[in-house]
């Protein structure tokens, strides 16, 4: 029900935390482009992938 109503009545909410969501991943892309992290922003998400830049690997990573 809460979904129902945030769908009919939230519309000018949803905007200001989209808003939101976009300014802090333009923050995150400027800021890993500027360390030499080659991203692009995300399209369809609020999720960034990112390969780890070539000098970077040595140092390892989750694998």
């Amino acid at each position: 029900i809460a979904s129902i109503i945030a769908l009919r009545e939230c519309q000018e909410d949803t905007a200001k935390i989209c808003e939101l969501y976009r300014k802090r991943r333009d923050l995150l892309v400027s800021g890993l482009t500027a360390a030499g992290w080659p991203v692009a922003p995300p399209q369809g998400s609020m999720f960034l992938w990112a390969r780890i830049p070539e000098p970077f690997q040595p140092l390892g990573s989750l694998e």
